[in-house]
């Protein structure tokens, strides 16, 4: 993609607390909800800040934690 000029990026977000997040864990397997019980989650304002601050700094890969990446 480089010799088309095309720049890929994955953003991987944690817990996000949407309209649908009270939903969503109506259907998810006990296993995942017991992983995310320590999950801090992101707002959806804070989870694009990080996506955006990880597309600025040229990192093709972005994770978004708020103990490290969102500050």
């Amino acid at each position: 993609m480089l010799l088309y000029g095309i720049g890929v990026h994955i953003f991987f977000p944690p817990t996000m607390y949407t309209p649908g997040y009270e939903e969503e864990n109506k259907s998810k397997p006990k296993i995942t909800l017991k992983i995310e019980e320590t999950d801090d989650g992101l707002t959806p304002d804070l989870a694009a800040l990080a996506l955006l601050k990880g597309k600025h700094s040229c990192d093709l890969s972005t994770e978004s934690c708020p103990s490290t990446r969102v500050a």
